[in-house]
Formats: structure tokens, C-alpha cells, sequence
């Protein structure tokens, strides 16, 4: 018989209490000692939850710690089943391991303690750090992908769904009226857009039916000025059709007269704005600086007054529109261009003063069509060509200024017919020929003014039979005249009389001009 080798000192673990052999208790075995007989060991749990999983992960390491070890283990991570095998070193210890599989448990001729397993704490194991979990979290990615699969289509479905919801209820809002009772706030639109025509902008329903009553009723001279981009006629059709908290359509009395009013806004305003109370929001055109209406006929616009407020651009011909006008005040500016044919559709218009502005071209022939104008002030400008002999016709003139222009015709004799003037100023113009001597029948002139011209020949004599002439000017002219003192114009009403070089003037109240 072999001398059988001493066993190896048994491993004390916590929770497990190896039985004792049947051979002496001496720290020494003869060769003659038996083997003793492998009976399976007692698993007793400790009273403490945690006691036996310590000795299980104890056991564990030092199965792995040897690699001969290592091979001979059959790898068991299955979770909820444990198997017991012998340790080849040592027979009398009996080593905890995890089966690989619950099928290969089936063929295992190793010993399960099934009741025992059943006691352990599930949670405990479940929170155990082994590789089982990390086997088990990766089986189970497939089947979280199943699920995520079918859920996030359903979320954006239900994205979309909200959006459209969305978009369909701001649109019914932004349709739907307002309160009176709520103060309005001006809505955000793509105004530029509209103004500069783009070719991606779609007009809407109410902004074509505004420009197809504008039209019928010829309320722009050329209908494709709505189509220019950036034109004062696009920008006020777009203004009212999407800005304008008026909310005027074709069913809107005074239409004409609130587009008008926008048009001359976007006119005289292209470096300075017009002023900051016009076309507000919500404000009735009433309300704006300078703009008077009638009281009791619907709100008709009857002036129009705006004197030095450095107004820049052209008069729109849409100006004609305003029938009701009787004032146009418009002096001290910058306004530009010609004076507009349309301007003698304003046939209730009484004062028409465009002094000191930047106005070029002729005056209409048909002047005349202005038959209540009593004032006439287009000083200060740069007029030019012929003065009508239409103006003769406005009998009810009592004011009437061209001074400081370029006009170079004859001062036509149709003058003597405005019996109701006081003051003809031509002064500082190119009028050539001889001073009519009908403009000293005039009853009611009070002042003559027409120095600074190219006038010829003499001074009428009939001047001195004037019933109120006080102040008459022909200095800076090329007049040749000598004026007695026993003549009729010494002896006239004549307070101040303004001559020059050429004219010898023995009167008293002659006075040398320049």
C-alpha cells in the first residue's frame, strides 16, 4: 500500500461545518490509517441573510485562483439552482457551484438541495454582481428593442398629430373676431413680403377683393401699380388688407378715402416719416396730425394740413380721390415731382397752398375745374412753361402766388376777370412782355407784385384809377417809363410804389428797389 498522503489543512468557511473523519483526531495519520468515507457535508444557514452569499463568493475566489483549478470547473451561472461537486484535492470538501443550465442540471449526477435553495433571499441574488446578470441583460436587449420599436413611431405620429392640431386652431383664432372689450394687439405678419411682391407670397381672399373694389372704382390711375414692388400704392394694399386693425373691406363706406390717405403716407415718407400718430393701428384717419373731417357726414375728410414737416417724395395722383377736400396746406416741405393731373378732380377744394417745396413742370390748363379755389400759392418752386389763361377763369380767387418761379410766358390779360382779388404775386419769374393794363380794373386788388422779370414797355396809367391798389412793385424789370407828379398814379391810393433806374417817378411814394 502507498503511504497516503496527510489531507490538507480544511478550509474553515462561514456558514459550512466539514464533518469530522473517522480516523484519529491526531495531527498526524499512520500509513495504516484508513480512507475515510466521503459523506456529503451539512449546509447550515446563518442566521444572518448575507452570511452564506459571503462564504459563496469566499469559495468562489479560490476556485479561480488556481488555473488548474479554473479548467476543471464547469462553468454555472445559472441563477436560482446550485449544484455541489467534490474538490479533487481535497474529497472532504464540498465546493458550491452554479449549474451552466437548468437542462444540464437534468444530466448532472451532482446533488441539489432544492427546499434549501427555495429559502435564499431572490432579491439578494438578484443584486449579486456575477456574470449571470450581465448574461441575462443581454438576452433581454432584443426584446427592449421589440418594445422600443413599436414605441417611438408612435410617438411621432403623435408629434405630428399635435402640430397640425396646432396649426389649425392659430389659424381659426386668427380668423375669428375679437372682442371689443380686449385691447387689440397688432398682429405679426410678413409685411415685407406683401410690399416687396415676392413671388412666393400668396395674396390672401380679402387683400384680392380690397384691389378688385379699388379697380371698378378707378381709385389709381394704373392698375399695375399695385404690382410694383415697394410702390406707396402696393405698400398701402398690403397695409390695409394685412396690418390695418380697421379691418376695412370692400363693404368699408369710406374705403377710397382710407387707402388714399395710406397712399400719400407711403408717398411723402421715404426719409422722413410722415408723423408717428399716422396710420396707427386701431385710430381712425380721423385722429391723425393734421387731417379734419366732418363732423356729421360720415367722417369725410375735408383738410388736409401738414406745413413744415419735412416732407419728402411726389404727390400720388390719388390725391384727385379725396372729393370732400377743401384745404390742401402742404407748404415748407420737400414734395417733389409735378403737380398731378388729378388735382382738379378736387372740386370743393378753396385753398391750395404748395409754397416753398421742390415741384417742377406745368401748372394743368384745366386749372379752371377748381371753380371755389379762392387761394393760390405755388410759390417757391420750380414751375415753368406758360401760365394758364385758365387761372382768369377762378373768379373766386382772392389770393394768387406764383413769385419765384420759372414761368416765361405773357402774364395773360384773363387776369382782369378775378374780380374778387386782392394780391397777384409773379415776382421772380421769366413773364415777359407788357403789364396788362386789366389788372387795374381790378375792384378789389390791393397789391401788385411783379418785379423781378423780364416785363417791357410802360407802366399803364390806368393803375392810378385802381380803387384800392396800395402796394405795386415793378423794380428789376426792363420798363422805360417817366411818372409825373400831377399824373393819375401820384395822386392814386398808392402807398408804396418800388421802381428802379429806369423809371423816373416823381410821385411820393415811389421808393427805389433793387
Amino acid at each position: 500500500k502507498k503511504p497516503q498522503s496527510s489531507p490538507a489543512p480544511q478550509k474553515k468557511l462561514a456558514g459550512y461545518i466539514p464533518k469530522e473523519t473517522t480516523s484519529s483526531k491526531s495531527s498526524t495519520h499512520s500509513p495504516s490509517a484508513k480512507t475515510p468515507t466521503k459523506k456529503p457535508h451539512r449546509r447550515i444557514l446563518s442566521s444572518e441573510p448575507g452570511a452564506y452569499l459571503a462564504a459563496l463568493d469566499e469559495s468562489i475566489r479560490h476556485k479561480i485562483s488556481t488555473p488548474e483549478k479554473r479548467q476543471k470547473q464547469t462553468p454555472s451561472f445559472q441563477r436560482g439552482a446550485f449544484a455541489t461537486t467534490p474538490d479533487s484535492d481535497n474529497p472532504s470538501i464540498t465546493s458550491i457551484q452554479r449549474p451552466f443550465s437548468i437542462k444540464s442540471l437534468g444530466s448532472s449526477n451532482t446533488s441539489l438541495r432544492r427546499p434549501m435553495a427555495e429559502e435564499w433571499n431572490e432579491e439578494r441574488i438578484q443584486d449579486e454582481p456575477t456574470p449571470m446578470k450581465n448574461h441575462q441583460e443581454k438576452n433581454t436587449g432584443k426584446a427592449g428593442f421589440g418594445i422600443r420599436s413599436k414605441v417611438i413611431p408612435c410617438i411621432l405620429i403623435l408629434g405630428v398629430i399635435g402640430i397640425v392640431v396646432g396649426i389649425v386652431v392659430g389659424l381659426n383664432q386668427n380668423d375669428g373676431s375679437v372682442s371689443s372689450d380686449v385691447p387689440t394687439v397688432a398682429p405679426t405678419f410678413d409685411i415685407d413680403s406683401c410690399f416687396a411682391a415676392d413671388q412666393l407670397y400668396i395674396p390672401s381672399e380679402r387683400l384680392l377683393s380690397i384691389r378688385s373694389d379699388l379697380v371698378n372704382n378707378r381709385m389709381t390711375p394704373n392698375d399695375s401699380d399695385f404690382d410694383v414692388p415697394l410702390s406707396p400704392q402696393r405698400k398701402a394694399l398690403c397695409w390695409i388688407a394685412r396690418v390695418d386693425n380697421m379691418r376695412v373691406d370692400k363693404s368699408f363706406p369710406l374705403l377710397a378715402q382710407h387707402y388714399i390717405l395710406v397712399v400719400i403716407y407711403y408717398s411723402l415718407s421715404i426719409d422722413v416719416r410722415l408723423t408717428d400718430d399716422w396710420v396707427q393701428l386701431n385710430e381712425d384717419e380721423c385722429n391723425w396730425q393734421g387731417i379734419t373731417c366732418t363732423p356729421n357726414e360720415g367722417g369725410r375728410v375735408t383738410a388736409l394740413e401738414l406745413p413744415n414737416e419735412r416732407l419728402e417724395g411726389e404727390l400720388p395722383a390719388e390725391i384727385g380721390g379725396l372729393n370732400d377736400l377743401r384745404i390742401l396746406n402742404l407748404r415748407l416741405n420737400r414734395i417733389s415731382g409735378t403737380l398731378p393731373q388729378q388735382i382738379v378732380n378736387l372740386e370743393q377744394l378753396e385753398s391750395l397752398n404748395l409754397n416753398k417745396n421742390d415741384l417742377v413742370g406745368n401748372i394743368p390748363e384745366d386749372i379752371d375745374k377748381l371753380t371755389f379755389l379762392r387761394e393760390l400759392d405755388l410759390g417757391q418752386n420750380t414751375l415753368n412753361g406758360t401760365l394758364p389763361t385758365q387761372v382768369g377763369n377762378l373768379t373766386n380767387l382772392d389770393n394768387l402766388v406764383f413769385q419765384n418761379n420759372d414761368f416765361s410766358s405773357l402774364i395773360p390779360s384773363e387776369l382782369g376777370n378775378l374780380r374778387n382779388i386782392d394780391n397777384i404775386d409773379l415776382g421772380d419769374n421769366e413773364f415777359k412782355g407788357p403789364i396788362p393794363s386789366e389788372l387795374a380794373s381790378l375792384p378789389q386788388l390791393k397789391c401788385l407784385l411783379l418785379a423781378g422779370n423780364r416785363l417791357t414797355s410802360t407802366i399803364p396809367e390806368e393803375f392810378g384809377m385802381a380803387p384800392k391798389l396800395t402796394d405795386l412793385e415793378v423794380n428789376n424789370n426792363l420798363l422805360s417809363s417817366t411818372i409825373k407828379s400831377d399824373s393819375d398814379i401820384c395822386s392814386s391810393e398808392i402807398d408804396r410804389f418800388v421802381v428802379d433806374f429806369n423809371i423816373v417817378c416823381e410821385c411820393r411814394s415811389c421808393i427805389l428797389g433793387e
